[in-house]
């Protein structure tokens, strides 16, 4: 993947300081349940700490943090510090597999945040047998801030409608008409680790199998998915009235068709529940 020095560090402050980015959303899926300070929990792809940081001022008691890129970890460690929450936090280096070295059913909750989008379609559904595999049962995995298949702009790549095309052409038209200047447009890996390739609500569905049940969440949620900017670099009053006003006429489209709303939103916020059944 190509690294963008800069840009990636800003991201990653922005994703633990400032609040719109991933902490009102997750502070809404987590509000139903009162008892995550007693939670194991599993935040994969924690990158150099801002989700790990964001899920312990949300109040989960023990964070274990996996990254791919084991460099992470003594910026992970010492962010958490700086924060505040070193006694909550445990980094453990996982080699480059996506089978990780813990015993079936080892956390009450696996977060999986901004991570799925960034794979490639077999190791998506690897990693998503393999947090079934972690969670116990009656334990929770989440999967936010991954781009909807189905919504019409792609928030990596601010391109419309690169995700209706060939994988290839949609390589070309991102590269032309995205943000990003240095984007690739060969190799099926690179493109992927872009992230310019989101999921659907039924694929990861389809992943999970019959034992993981999908959580009802707050229509809050979906709604801050249009009128809440997550930078502030994206943020005005006229962007917040157009979201408004698309929030309202994708909510009426939803009930009309008999799905959430969050099915329709740019990005999927979900929770799945791990039960006995095979």
């Amino acid at each position: 993947a190509v690294h963008r020095p800069g840009l990636d560090l800003l991201d990653e402050l922005l994703r633990s300081e400032h609040t719109p980015y991933i902490q009102d959303r997750l502070a809404l899926l987590l509000e139903p349940f009162p008892d995550r300070a007693d939670w194991r929990a599993l935040d994969f792809g924690c990158g150099a700490g801002g989700s790990s940081t964001v899920l312990a001022r949300l109040g989960i008691g023990h964070i274990i943090g996996v990254d791919l890129v084991n460099d992470y970890a003594a910026i992970w460690r010492r962010r958490l510090e700086e924060a505040g929450y070193a006694e909550v936090g445990t980094f453990v280096h996982s080699g480059e597999s996506l089978r990780l070295p813990f015993r079936d059913g080892s956390f009450d909750a696996v977060f999986l945040n901004g991570v799925l989008e960034h794979l490639v379609p077999e190791e998506r559904r690897d990693l998503l047998a393999e947090a079934r595999r972690l969670v116990r049962v009656g334990g929770y995995l989440f999967i936010s801030e991954t781009p909807n298949r189905w919504f019409p702009r792609n928030s990596h790549n601010k391109t419309w409608f690169s995700e209706m095309l060939p994988l290839n052409l949609a390589a070309h038209y991102v590269a032309r008409f995205g943000m990003r200047r240095d984007f690739p447009v060969k190799g099926r890996t690179v493109l992927y680790r872009t992230g310019f390739r989101g999921l659907s609500v039924r694929q990861i569905r389809r992943f999970l199998g019959s034992n993981m049940s999908l959580v009802p969440s707050s229509e809050r949620v979906s709604e801050l998915e249009f009128t809440l900017p997550r930078t502030p670099f994206d943020a005005s009053e006229g962007r917040a009235r157009a979201g408004g006003k698309l929030w309202q006429g994708v909510r009426r489209l939803a009930r009309f068709g008999g799905i959430p709303p969050g099915y329709l939103a740019p990005h999927l916020n979900l929770v799945f529940q791990k039960s006995d059944h095979a």
